[in-house]
């Protein structure tokens, strides 16, 4: 993988600090990860509404 442009500018202490902090680490969606559903159109779902209980 190449590294962001970015990268040039940094000094070694900015590089030391990303690394120790995880910046740009991949994340997870964690034990428990939650959702939900938006209705933008309440008139067009009022009658699936019932049907998704």
């Amino acid at each position: 993988m190449h590294e962001p442009i970015w990268n040039q500018y940094l000094t070694q202490q900015d590089k030391q600090v990303f690394s120790a902090s995880g910046f740009g680490a991949l994340q997870g969606f964690g034990k428990r990860p939650a959702g939900g559903i938006v209705f933008p159109d309440r008139e067009r779902w009022r009658g699936l509404w019932p049907k998704l209980r």
